[in-house]
């Protein structure tokens, strides 16, 4: 359980803190941000995400020195906020709990260097012992307590000649053709500044995200590999394509020798039906011209009989 009680250092504690072991600076290879927040994960700090405005070099260095709180991984107590107010009043609910013991946060609304939410809502969990209201089943933000809507300060610009009065058909040819908008054009110095910042952080994030990912596959490249089981692998794989193509070509067979057998079966069957029509029909010749024989021996009969 978090605590922010700290007890006295005990003997034992003192002769720790008195043999602390340091290392030259000239031996240190930090390589950046991205490095000293996973070595600082792993020594178990529970950070916010590094790609949060928070996650400075210098910023992680002064949590490491003690100037700056941050909880340690197994002191952090699970809660969840469904609907959570916005960044800043989670700012201010963590320095409100911090300042009663003289801790820096570290966070500034006025530079607005931000962790992310979920770090937020853990971190104030963690302060509050889980009871902090935002994580009653009851709570919902006030409308002020939500991130507010920037004013938006519209730019009047002089059309005395009805020049920027554009019809509908105008707009619909140009709508597909994209390019600079009037308003990016009348933008002040300082807008366009403040524009191009939030573009160049966005890139600086892409950036972070696909030195993470490049580290994670030097990794796993680094990762020592087991030459037999690739071999066992590499012959399970032969002997299951063996067998694949094995129930292929015997699936193949018996289609063909299904296929030519019907297909020997019906000429068989047509043969034997053309044979039947025709063996049927020369009986029925035959009959008719046994009936003709014998009417004409029985007219001769008679014709005989009448003479006699």
């Amino acid at each position: 359980m978090f605590t922010f009680n700290q007890q006295p250092p005990t003997d034992m504690q003192a002769s720790a803190n008195a043999a602390k072991q340091y290392v030259a600076a000239s031996e240190v290879r930090i390589m950046g941000s991205p490095m000293l927040h996973e070595l600082m994960t792993r020594n178990g700090y529970f950070l916010p995400r590094l790609e949060s405005r928070f996650c400075t070099q210098k910023m992680l260095l002064r949590i490491r020195d003690g100037e700056v709180w941050c909880p340690k991984q197994e002191q952090i107590v699970l809660r969840q906020c469904t609907r959570p107010p916005s960044v800043q009043v989670l700012v201010q609910k963590l320095q409100h709990y911090l300042q009663p013991h003289r801790l820096e946060s570290g966070i500034s609304l006025k530079k607005e260097n931000f962790p992310d939410k979920n770090w937020l809502i853990l971190a104030i969990a963690t302060v509050s012992g889980g009871k902090d209201e935002i994580f009653q089943k009851d709570y919902i933000p006030q409308p002020h307590e939500l991130k507010p809507n920037a004013p938006v300060k519209e730019k009047l610009l002089a059309n005395e000649d009805g020049v920027l009065t554009i019809p509908d058909g105008i707009a619909a040819i140009y709508s597909k053709k994209g390019g600079r908008t009037i308003q990016m054009v009348a933008l002040t110095k300082e807008d366009k500044i403040k524009a191009q910042l939030q573009l160049e952080q966005q890139k600086m994030e892409r950036i972070a995200q696909r030195q993470q990912k490049l580290q994670q596959e030097l990794a796993e490249a680094k990762r020592p590999k087991n030459p037999a089981a690739d071999d066992a692998t590499r012959e399970l794989t032969i002997k299951e394509m063996r067998e694949e193509l094995q129930r292929h070509y015997e699936e193949q067979a018996q289609k063909f020798v299904s296929d030519e057998l019907e297909r020997k079966g019906q000429l068989i069957a047509e043969r034997y039906n053309k044979r039947w029509e025709e063996e049927t029909q020369r009986l029925l010749q035959e009959n008719e011209a046994f009936q003709a024989r014998l009417l004409q021996q029985r007219q001769a009969s008679e014709e005989r009989e009448a003479e006699d």
